[in-house]
């Protein structure tokens, strides 16, 4: 018979997530649910600092479609992607369509 108590004075510290974690496990887990070649369009350069599911999409035979830095919102993650080297299709915004179809047909 054990007694419990809960000290709701106490401070709870959680290490903050990395950003665009939740993007990154949802590309991970893309990897994991579908067959065949995936593409990945990104577009406004939305903060990112996790890169495993996109590596992870690389390995698989994926594309990777970026919109080009210089058009973009934040182009800090979009420049970080290109220099690691797994942007496939740097194309301006207007341009990115047709490269999708390119792939598909």
């Amino acid at each position: 018979n054990s007694t419990y108590h809960l000290d709701l004075n106490k401070e709870i510290k959680a290490e903050p997530l990395p950003k665009g974690y939740y993007f990154d496990q949802y590309l991970l887990s893309t990897t994991k649910n579908f067959y065949g070649r995936i593409q990945v369009v990104l577009l406004s350069g939305s903060e990112m600092e996790c890169l495993e599911g996109i590596r992870k999409i690389k390995e698989k035979g994926g594309r990777i479609i970026m919109q080009t830095p210089e058009s973009s919102m934040v182009p800090f993650s979009l420049r970080w992607m290109i220099q690691e080297g797994i942007v496939d299709i740097n194309a301006d915004p207007l341009k990115i369509a047709e490269h999708i179809l390119l792939d598909v047909r």
